[in-house]
């Protein structure tokens, strides 16, 4: 016999995951679309993750006329942080440019090189197929759009410069003002979900800056012993597409190679790559878990699918943040109860990602904290005080 409510309950279920289904591509959709609005907040979010507790520690130092410098320091660190990475960037590609023309005739000489292997052994390859002039133009029109892209970069840091510094000044309020507007158990859940997305947020960028500067001093180091040029160019290469899970670490390795192949020949060519995917399989699949542990708990299938969902809404910012994304939404998803099972697909285990206790900070259960958090505290409004009745006057 067939049950109308049985029916009727698992055809509201396929509604509620069809409407869901839907509205997670129009929310990406709409993400593609407001790209140059969406980007640098989820940027500037991230950042100030990793730089608050700087800015909690230098204020709890400080006394309470000049905790506003802690701001200021925090935000003149990233500053020069950023100052320092451009200009790295900058000279890097100054020095490229200048060899560009060098590089463009030592690719033809390797091609005739090629072109006379393969007419030993009956193979027809043209001559010509490669041009200097042809591979001098492509150089410089890479050059052109590596340079374009550092100016659009500068914009977009100086954005997210300034969004990272009004989330600095207002961090604090926004404990209280979550207090007020989700009352009860709902606001201690909202609190604890962002506490949990803050910890493993900041454990993350942490461990992948650690891992990208010990790859780029270990690859620049090898690539100094070879006597590739532009070694700490390609080391720097090396430390920046780190920060892309996968598929950055790959891409990385080619330059130089490419590299010492013209440089040197096929040979030499293909030991500096050997030594650089030694390299990168040791901190990758090696050191890396053991620092990491399961603090992330995330799928390997599905870090893949978020690098390339997140490279197709944003580009290479996306690809960056595709790690933070994804862990935000797992943990957003594990205190939602109708979205626990989501949470539970998309994590490492079946177990349950995220543990049901409130994980909180440190900052919070530290005593003076909670005393600065009090010395802030407005004082109640007095009372007004009483008027005394008034007797009329005799005429």
């Amino acid at each position: 016999m067939v049950n109308p409510r049985g029916i009727a309950q698992r055809s509201a279920r396929a509604s509620t995951w069809l409407l869901g289904v839907i509205a997670a591509v129009l929310v990406a959709w709409t993400l593609k679309a407001t790209y140059l609005v969406t980007m640098p907040l989820a940027f500037s979010f991230f950042l100030s993750v990793l730089v608050y507790p700087v800015q909690h520690a230098l204020r709890a130092q400080l006394p309470r006329p000049l905790r506003w410098l802690s701001v200021v320091v925090v935000v003149l660190v990233v500053l020069g942080v950023l100052a320092a990475g451009t200009g790295l960037v900058w000279i890097a590609i100054d020095r490229v440019a200048e060899q560009a023309p060098d590089y463009a005739r030592l690719v033809d000489a390797r091609w005739d090189q090629f072109v006379r292997w393969a007419w030993q052994r009956d193979v027809e390859v043209e001559r010509h197929m490669v041009e200097s002039e042809q591979v001098r133009q492509t150089l410089i029109g890479l050059l052109s759009y590596g340079i374009t892209s550092i100016w659009w970069g500068l914009a977009m840091g100086a954005l997210i410069f300034f969004l990272v510094l009004l989330v600095l000044l207002e961090v604090r309020d926004w404990r209280e003002k979550s207090r007020r507007a989700f009352r009860g158990q709902l606001s201690d859940e909202v609190l604890d979900m962002v506490a949990t997305v803050a910890v493993k947020l900041r454990r993350y960028l942490l461990l992948r800056t650690f891992i990208s500067m010990l790859t780029g001093v270990i690859g620049g180091t090898w690539l100094w012993a070879m006597d590739v040029q532009f070694a700490y160019v390609w080391g720097l290469l090396l430390f920046l597409f780190n920060y892309i899970p996968n598929i950055g670490s790959i891409v990385a390795v080619i330059p130089p190679s490419l590299t010492a192949i013209i440089q040197y020949g096929l040979g030499r060519g293909l030991i500096v790559l050997g030594g650089l995917t030694v390299v990168q399989m040791f901190l990758g699949n090696f050191l890396e878990p053991r620092l990491e542990g399961k603090s992330l708990r995330v799928s390997p299938i599905v870090l893949m699918c978020s690098l390339l969902l997140w490279g197709w809404i944003w580009g290479i910012a996306g690809a960056l943040l595709a790690v933070p994304m994804t862990v935000t939404i797992i943990t957003v998803c594990a205190h939602i109860p109708s979205l626990r099972p989501l949470a539970v697909m998309l994590s490492q285990s079946a177990h349950e990602p995220i543990d049901g206790e409130a994980v909180l900070s440190r900052e919070q259960d530290n005593p003076r904290e909670l005393a600065l958090r009090d010395e802030e505290k407005e004082p109640p409004p007095e009372p007004d005080a009483p008027t005394e009745p008034t007797t009329p006057s005799p005429s």
